[in-house]
């Protein structure tokens, strides 16, 4: 894991914090008491708020429970992938024949190519579009 993917990470988990706290700020003026000295426009608004939040609270915490819990799934799904990437680079600069690897590790591989040959050619998954079958068979052959 290099420091710049782990900066990348504790931005984004606090972007995640910064979401959790906006929530919070708005429960927070909707429990708010209205005052006789406040303006009108501000009452309306406020008001209106209480209203929807009346009506719509428990979709409303159950649909951020969910946003949050699916943000910090997708948060972390991306930077496990970026750092098991970053440990096979390296894992390059350490072992520069392909026959050291564990023998494990090169069945897996081939196993793996060939299921993501599978997934590329089967189905339209956003996330390997910039990947090609032929791409991956030719990498799989240089290590072979």
């Amino acid at each position: 894991m290099n420091i710049a993917s782990l900066e990348r990470f504790k931005k984004e988990v606090n972007q995640i914090r910064e979401y959790l706290k906006h929530i919070q700020y708005v429960s927070d003026v909707v429990g708010c008491a209205i005052l006789v000295e406040d303006n009108e426009q501000l009452k309306a608004l406020i008001n209106r708020l209480k209203e929807h939040d009346r009506i719509f609270r428990t979709e409303r915490r159950v649909f951020e429970y969910k946003a949050a819990i699916i943000s910090l799934y997708g948060l972390l799904e991306k930077y496990i992938e970026t750092w098991i990437k970053e440990y096979f680079d390296s894992l390059c600069s350490l072992i520069c024949d392909y026959q050291n690897l564990d023998e494990k590790i090169r069945d897996n591989h081939f196993e793996l190519s060939l299921k993501l040959i599978n997934t590329i050619t089967t189905r339209d998954i956003v996330k390997y579009q910039h990947l090609t079958k032929e791409e991956v068979l030719r990498k799989l052959n240089n290590c072979i």
